[in-house]
């Protein structure tokens, strides 16, 4: 199923809030007998839920930014495949024991999964590389689950027996992944080893 535009969403979840708050102004306001204090309350549901699509189309907006920015840094990395994806806190561990000695340095929560011809590297903004895993030392790039809720993601195999994994970020509105697109990015990751 084809998620819809973000610019139909937007426009569909405006008209619901316009809908819900003219059905708002043009209600009846009532007296003060119990039906008018139920007209009044009514006025207050609709207007409650107008503020529910504004809110939404709110969420939209800012979802479509972020996507928008990802993209933009995405593009700046030049590599031939590179997937947005959070780092957790078991993340920054597993890149700890894998390059010991190295200095790591901050590593944000969202950061990209740069893929091209010479491995496996990842970057966070502004352009900073955290670490590079080059192919010869990875045994494989798998579909895995991180984090206590278990969310879809990549797993980074290495050679001498450690693994990094890290959580992709989906193409649906809240950017929650699901295995299907686990599957399918794992299988672009290895598409690209020579």
């Amino acid at each position: 199923m084809n998620t819809p535009r973000p610019i139909v969403t937007i426009v569909v979840t405006a008209l619901g809030a316009a809908t819900f708050v003219a059905l708002a102004v043009v209600a009846p306001l009532g007296d003060v007998t119990s039906a008018g204090l139920r007209a009044w309350n009514g006025k207050f549901v609709l207007g409650v839920v107008a503020f529910g699509f504004l809110g939404f189309a709110a969420l939209i907006i800012a979802r479509v930014a972020g996507r928008r920015s990802d993209s933009r840094f995405i593009e700046s990395i030049g590599a031939e495949l590179a997937l947005p994806v959070y780092v957790y806190p078991s993340t920054r561990e597993q890149l700890g024991s894998a390059m010991p000695g190295h200095v790591l340095g901050d590593i944000p929560s969202r950061a990209a999964l740069a893929i091209d011809a010479t491995g496996v590297a990842l970057w966070s903004r502004p352009k900073v590389k955290h670490a590079e895993f080059p192919w010869p030392a990875i045994s494989t790039v798998m579909p895995t689950e991180v984090g206590q809720r278990l969310f879809d993601g990549l797993s980074v195999r290495l050679t001498d027996g450690h693994s990094v994994d890290v959580v992709l970020v989906g193409p649906g509105l809240l950017g929650q992944p699901n295995r299907e697109y686990a599957v399918d990015a794992a299988g672009r990751v290895r598409a690209l080893r020579p």
